[in-house]
């Protein structure tokens, strides 16, 4: 298998201090400019005065795998406040995932229901005491369905204010799942409202109903069956040897300290055992990112839960969006953050230190997996960058073929086909590997069409020009305008006649475009396409 590495070490100026970043990636089965784009991507999203790091892995299930990491493991520029020992991100750092968490538990869930353990319209009070709810005025007759659809009413008991107070008092608590109840209430809209209350709840309904703890049937029913080697639940597991987690940057206001400005430093001198145990079966779920997109790829493309238990998970999404955006279902929602065109679907995770995101595209089989140990990054932007950095790969009728290049010449075959190749020295996507059209889609045959007037860039990435080759194949106007990946217009380079035949060469000034992905865009009567332009100086 085609493998490259590639690091990059720059220093920055930032608060009086030289601060040396380090950028790693790897790629599999990608091209070389197709890992420079990605790369390009993560460190146009890494901001040289953020503390911590983000981490990335792209896996094309049985094909492709690109990983990246930026930023370090553990760092503290605030002066006057505990500076632990810096440390480089390492692509095999492990970080929390919080919320992606939710779809180990509802697989869980729906494997047990399945296997007839329970029944998903069982009411919970078979397992959660009937005092314990009407305590908080909570509604008794809730199923196990309603808490895995997000339908239960109960408020999310991490938005309590006093839960926050109640950890901050005891870091070093460790918290059982009932005790969450006192800072939940009932809410009496009926459209389902995303609460990680359901989720603990569905911890402690596996834990009576089978007598096994979750972290025992996460092990022996995921985890080792997968190989997940960085995978562990937080409190109730130790951290498996020789594995780093990666320190978490928060602001410090969030852990009780009084301060006159937000303070956002390396929190991972407190300890996050009440963190860890509340979050529990809802957050609890600690890995590293190329084991979260294996988790990803394995759970969604049919090798980990029955068909039946899949098929459940996927048709459970809603039809009707929450006040996010989000259509929820199962552990699992989708929505259009990441692209307008493409389906997604997969999970989020945020909490105190951490972001986290597993998002997946079935007609791929792609799933895209972000982790970052700081709160100063939003993994939405980040995934939509990524994903329009990508090369077309997809040909043929939905997921049955991909396109190769190989020894310079590209082809489109069956996807086991396409693994094979790639082993044996292919990269996915067409041989020029320009990125993904970021702004339509267009059909294998309509693509061609579209580039009835090709476009060829050189040198890309460009530092300070980058030339512009339109072959016309046919005589008409022609607009070639260069967008950032916001969709914001930075610059027209042509507009004008072309006549049949012509090769006309244009010049782009980039020593005052900023470092990161561009996008070119060319219109013609027959269409428009788009390529990937790096600016890296």
């Amino acid at each position: 298998m085609k493998k490259q590495l590639y690091t990059t070490i720059k220093k920055f100026f930032v608060s009086g201090l030289f601060v040396i970043l380090f950028y790693q990636s790897s790629a599999q089965g990608f091209s070389t400019q197709t890992d420079q784009q990605l790369k390009a991507v993560l460190q146009q999203f890494y901001d040289p005065s953020m503390v911590g790091g983000i981490s990335v892995a792209i896996k094309v299930d049985g094909v492709a795998m690109w990983q990246g990491v930026v930023g370090y493991a553990s760092q503290n520029t605030d002066v006057g406040f505990p500076q632990p020992p810096v440390e480089v991100l390492e692509a095999g750092d492990a970080f929390r995932m919080y919320s992606v968490t939710k779809t180990f538990t509802a697989s869980l869930v729906l494997e047990l229901a399945r296997q007839k353990v329970f029944n998903l319209d069982d009411q919970i009070t078979k397992w959660v005491p009937v005092s314990a709810l009407q305590a908080q005025g909570l509604n008794t007759n809730v199923t196990i369905r309603q808490l895995l659809a997000h339908e239960s009413g109960y408020s999310d008991y991490v938005t309590n204010p006093a839960i926050l107070a109640a950890v901050g008092l005891d870091l070093s608590r460790v918290w059982q799942p009932l005790e969450i109840l006192p800072f939940v209430s009932q809410n009496t809209i009926t459209a389902r409202q995303y609460s990680s209350t359901n989720y603990i709840l569905l911890g402690h309904i596996i834990e009576q109903a089978t007598g096994q703890t979750v972290q025992q049937l996460f092990r022996t029913r995921f985890i080792q069956p997968l190989q997940l080697q960085s995978v562990y639940l937080d409190v109730r597991e130790q951290k498996p040897a020789g594995l780093t987690l990666a320190s978490p940057h928060e602001n410090l206001q969030l852990f009780g300290v009084p301060l006159p400005v937000p303070v956002v430093a390396n929190v991972g001198v407190f300890p996050f055992t009440a963190i860890g145990s509340l979050a529990f079966t809802g957050g609890g779920m600690i890995g590293n990112a190329a084991d979260m997109a294996e988790w990803g790829n394995s759970l969604y493309g049919g090798r980990v839960i029955h068909k039946k238990s899949l098929d459940a998970m996927i048709s459970s999404i809603s039809n009707t969006p929450d006040a996010d955006d989000d259509y929820l279902g199962y552990g699992i929602f989708s929505n259009n953050k990441v692209s307008t065109t493409e389906r997604f679907y997969g999970h989020n995770g945020s909490g105190p230190g951490y972001r986290a995101l597993m998002w997946y595209q079935p007609d791929r089989k792609m799933t895209i997996a972000i982790l970052s140990n700081t709160s100063q990054v939003d993994v939405w932007p980040l995934a939509k960058a990524l994903f329009e950095a990508l090369p077309v790969f997809m040909c043929g009728n939905k997921d049955d073929k991909l396109v190769v290049c190989q020894n310079g010449i590209e082809r489109c075959i069956a996807r086991a086909a396409a693994g094979n190749a790639v082993r044996n020295g292919a990269v996915l996507g067409g041989c020029d590997a320009s990125g993904r059209d970021a702004f339509t889609q267009v059909s294998p045959a309509n693509h061609q069409l579209a580039m009835q007037a090709n476009l060829k860039l050189y040198p890309n990435p460009a530092k300070d020009v980058a030339m512009l080759q339109i072959n016309a194949v046919s005589a008409g106007d022609a607009l070639v305008n260069i967008y950032d990946l916001s969709g914001r217009h930075i610059t027209t380079v042509f507009n004008g006649r072309l006549v049949q035949g012509e090769t006309k060469q244009l010049r782009l000034d980039t020593r005052k475009m900023s470092n990161g992905v561009y996008l070119v865009n060319i219109v013609t009567a027959a269409g428009t396409s788009q390529h990937k332009l790096i600016v890296n100086r």
